[in-house]
This record gives C-alpha cells, sequence and structure tokens, in this order.
C-alpha cells in the first residue's frame, strides 16, 4: 500500500509536527515503522536490513549525548531509515540538537519532530502509523477488500472451481499467485500482470533459501514489488505459496490474511494440486524405476520416441541462463522437464526436432559464467534416459576434476570419464598400461619432464589439441608450445595428433590428473 510521509499528518500524532529536515520528501513511499530502543549504535543489528523505514525514538538512552545520536542515525539509515521521528522533546531531550538536524540533511533523510507540548507515548505514534500502512484510509479500505476477496473465494454459485475464483479474485483485486511443489515446479499459476516476472520472484526467493524457512510468513521484494513466500500443507504435502502484490496496493499484513484466505478457501473447495508430473518423471528415470517412468509419461501425454536429450545442469538457474534456456526451447519448441534445485537442476528435454538442434540448447548457455551442464543426448526411450542420468550420476564430478575449464560436458566426454574410473577401480596391469606411457619423461631433468608433461596435460585435456590455446592457457610463446609438443612426440616416439595415438594419450592424461585432484 502506498502510504506518504504527507499521509502521516493527518494523524492526530503528527498534529503540529515540524519537519526540520527533507522538507522536499514527503512524498517519500514508507512500508515500516519501528523504535529505534537500543542503547548505543554498536547495538544496531546491520544484519536486519530493510527498505523504507520509519523509525520512531525519544533518544532515551543517550538524551544527553548528541555524538551519539549522531552515529545511531548513521547505523539507522544503512539498515533501511528513511524517516526519523522525534517525540518527547522537551521531556527526555532538551531539543533537537542542530548537528543531528545538519547530519539528516547530509544523509537525505526526513526528520519530524513531533509537537513539544505533547507527551505522547511511543506504543500511540506505532498504533496510528501501523493502522494507517494496514487499512491505507480511516474507512477500513484494506479490511473491506479482504472481505470482498473472501466472498470472491467461496463464490460457490458464481463459480465451478477453485482455480477459477482465484483467477477472477487476483484479476480483480490486483494481485498473482504461485503454487509450487518442493522441486519448485509451478503446480498452479495465476498471472495478471507482465511487468514483474513470477519466474524471477520465484528464483530470487530460491536463491534467498526461502525453501528451508518452512511455515515462515516471508516477505521479499522484487524490483520494489512486495512479495510473500510461504508453506501450505495440501493432502499431506508440502507446496510453497506465492504472492505478487502488483501494485503495491497491499500492506504486509494484508497480504499474510490474503494467503490464509487462501488457503482456507482451498479446503473448503476441497482443492487438490494436480501431480507435479514433470519432477515425478524425472525422478522415477534417475533410480531407474523404469516401469514407474512409462506410467507417468503415459499420463503426462508425451512420445517417448521424442527423448532427446537428459541433463544435469549447475547454475542454470541464475537469471541470464535462464533467460537464455527458456527462449531458445520456446523458438524451437523442446520441452523442458526439469526439478529445480537451489543452484543445481536435473532434466529431460522432449522434442520431434533432430538431436543436433537440440544440443545447440546446451551451447547457448555454456557461455554464461560459472554454467555447467552434463548431458546425453541422442536418446530415444525411457531405457536410454534412465542410462543416461546412471552415466551423469557416475561421472560428473571426477569429469568436474578432469575438465577443469569445460562447461559443457557431453556423452562422449562422460563415457571416457567413466572408462578413467573404470581403470582406477581394477588397478593393477590394466591401469599401469597407461600410467606406463609416462616412463619416459622421467629420465628427463625433474623440472623440464614436469613442464612437458603439463604442457601435454593442457594440450589434450584443456585445449581441444589447439596450440594457440594451448598457449593461452600456459601464457606462453606459441613458439614454445610447438618446441615442447615436438619434443613430448620425440620422448612418446609417436606424433601426439596422429589418430591412433589420440585415445590412449587422452585415456592416459585423464587418469594421472584424476588421481593427483583425487589426492
Amino acid at each position: 500500500m502506498k502510504i506518504t510521509i504527507k499521509d502521516c499528518f493527518r494523524l492526530p500524532a503528527f498534529e503540529n509536527a515540524v519537519i526540520l529536515a527533507g522538507q522536499n520528501k514527503l512524498d517519500t513511499i514508507f512500508k515500516r515503522v519501528t523504535v529505534l530502543e537500543e542503547s548505543k549504535a554498536a547495538d544496531i543489528d546491520e544484519t536486519n536490513i530493510e527498505k523504507n523505514v520509519m523509525v520512531i525514538t525519544g533518544f532515551f538512552s543517550v538524551r544527553d549525548d548528541v555524538d551519539e545520536q549522531c552515529k545511531m542515525i548513521e547505523k539507522s539509515v544503512h539498515c533501511g531509515m528513511t524517516i526519523l521521528v522525534i517525540h518527547r522533546i522537551g521531556d527526555i531531550i532538551k531539543d533537537v540538537d542542530p548537528k543531528v538536524v545538519s547530519l539528516c540533511k547530509k544523509l537525505g533523510i526526513v526528520l519530524i519532530a513531533l509537537d513539544k507540548n505533547r507527551k505522547i507515548q511511543t506504543f500511540e505514534i506505532i498504533d496510528e502509523v501501523t493502522q494507517l500502512l494496514f487499512y491505507g484510509r480511516e474507512d477500513g479500505f484494506g479490511q473491506g477488500r479482504l472481505i470482498d476477496i473472501a466472498f470472491e473465494l467461496i463464490n460457490f454459485d458464481k463459480y465451478s472451481s477453485f482455480e477459477e475464483a482465484l483467477t477472477d479474485a487476483a484479476k480483480s483485486y490486483n494481485f498473482q499467485f504461485v503454487l509450487m511443489s518442493q522441486e519448485f515446479n509451478q503446480v498452479l499459476t495465476i498471472e495478471t500482470r507482465y511487468i514483474t516476472s513470477v519466474e524471477a520472484a520465484i528464483n530470487l526467493a530460491r536463491e534467498k533459501e526461502m525453501a528451508k524457512r518452512a511455515g515462515i510468513h516471508t516477505m521479499i521484494d522484487v524490483d520494489g514489488v512486495l512479495t510473500y513466500w510461504g508453506i501450505v500443507v495440501l493432502g499431506g504435502s508440502e507446496y510453497y505459496m506465492f504472492i505478487v502484490d502488483n501494485d503495491d496496493s497491499y500492506s504486509e499484513e494484508d497480504i499474510i490474511k490474503l494467503s490464509t484466505l487462501i488457503t482456507m478457501s482451498m479446503g473448503m473447495w476441497q482443492y487438490e494440486p494436480s501431480k507435479d508430473l514433470d519432477s515425478e518423471l524425472i525422478k522415477e528415470l534417475k533410480r531407474g524405476n523404469n516401469a514407474v517412468a512409462h506410467s507417468i509419461k503415459n499420463d503426462m501425454k508425451i512420445d517417448e520416441k521424442d527423448f532427446r536429450s537428459v541433463f544435469f545442469c549447475k547454475g542454470l538457474m541464475e537469471s541470464g541462463c535462464r533467460d537464455i534456456w527458456n527462449k531458445y526451447c520456446s523458438d524451437n519448441n523442446i520441452d523442458s522437464y526439469m526439478i529445480r534445485g537451489l543452484s543445481e537442476s536435473n532434466g529431460l528435454l522432449v522434442s520431434k526436432e533432430a538431436v543436433p538442434l537440440v544440443v545447440a540448447l546446451y551451447d547457448e548457455v555454456k557461455s554464461k559464467r560459472d554454467t555447467k551442464i552434463f548431458h546425453v543426448s541422442g536418446i530415444s526411450g525411457i531405457e536410454d534416459a534412465s542410462e543416461g542420468f546412471t552415466l551423469i550420476g557416475e561421472t560428473w564430478q571426477a569429469a568436474e576434476k578432469i575438465f577443469p575449464f569445460k562447461r559443457n560436458f557431453s556423452k562422449y566426454d562422460l563415457t571416457m570419464v567413466k572408462n578413467c574410473i573404470t581403470i582406477n577401480e581394477i588397478g593393477g596391469f590394466v591401469k599401469r598400461s597407461f600410467t606406463k606411457i609416462w616412463e619416459p619423461f622421467n629420465e628427463e631433468k625433474s623440472a623440464k619432464g614436469r613442464e612437458l608433461l603439463r604442457t601435454l596435460e593442457t594440450f589434450v585435456l584443456d585445449a581441444n589439441m589447439s596450440l594457440q590455446k594451448t598457449a593461452e592457457t600456459l601464457n606462453m610463446h606459441t613458439n614454445t608450445i610447438q618446441y615442447r609438443m615436438k619434443r613430448i612426440s620425440d620422448i612418446l616416439g609417436v606424433e601426439i595428433t596422429a589418430s591412433r595415438a589420440i585415445p590412449g594419450i587422452t585415456t592416459a592424461t585423464a587418469i594421472r590428473r584424476l588421481d593427483r585432484e583425487s589426492i
């Protein structure tokens, strides 16, 4: 609800109040009111940072210490104070010191001194300001609106379902609503405005780990728009409920009451959310429960012949990467089913389009910093998808160690990694047949041998066998790399880039790096 400083001057507590600083900011909107009661600036909790806060104080504990008053003001501004209201002037403090006035002007906050002749108590001011924030007008506008919404939500004569009733209420009373599964998949979404992205709000809540705060009514600010994040239990299962206040027309108390009304109406309608089939399908594929996955796939009415790729991605839900992903899928008729975590996602791509078009999606998102994607593409059917998830699960951590600079890992990369893991597990003669490749380097001087091996490792695993990229990675001149590669070929007795040598050398260097990184 958009309440400004100017609105406060119609309250009895602000009668004959004087504005000492910020006279040109009376149209400033504030959303919270609190009391400054700490005994010194050091006691103010800097972790509790909000925006647009009105602070009321009489400087009771520091009435004779103007310097400490100024320190408390500076710290409060850091915590979100935009309006400072001082009362009990002449009773607690003799007067507002010019230093305080000057500081408030410098910090750009509004400073209000209440009438000296009125010994108004803190709770009276809080009560009046809270009523203003809650109702907006003296005629009980907020309360009346919530009653209207309640009638709309349980109008069984007008509506045939809870979804229909909630949709009309959201449109009429200017809010948006999302119900999500534990995997953050949207079960019920009602968007009435597109200025603020519901998905952006959900992702901000996820980043703040709201999911861990079960049962807590959490308010977050998304681009200046107030949103609500809470928990609702339906049919014995927990869901995340998200409400977006489109025009900042609800107070915090309003939205919490609105969430209660919506929850109650769900019960009266006996509303049961649709199963989150997306996440159920991914879960069963990851578990290898192919019979159950077949059943879920049939419920979803998707053709397993259109399965194209399974993936595990770190960083996919970052806004920039997510936007690229969503646009590409939309433009190319690709359906993306996934389980979303706080920083990791598992999913399945389904499309009638050719595999290369689907695989190109991974190249689109890998350009984003801190995004890594592991995928098995070119699949067709439940069994392929299940085996793909198994391969990813068994190899992605080792793949990161072997290819620390890589961001897009294909099934060919992961298969090679799986072979390295298997060779390590077998050990003995099988592993020695690869590690013996490095014995000739021991005949080189120690430091020189290590440098040659480092160059070879970078060339094969990090630079895609490019001399130029190897030079850039090692910060050396290309001529130096050329000389070293010739020396390496001489030592090994084989041309490094020869097709018959590539598989063995790649596997050997990968095992060497994996052993080193696992120590």
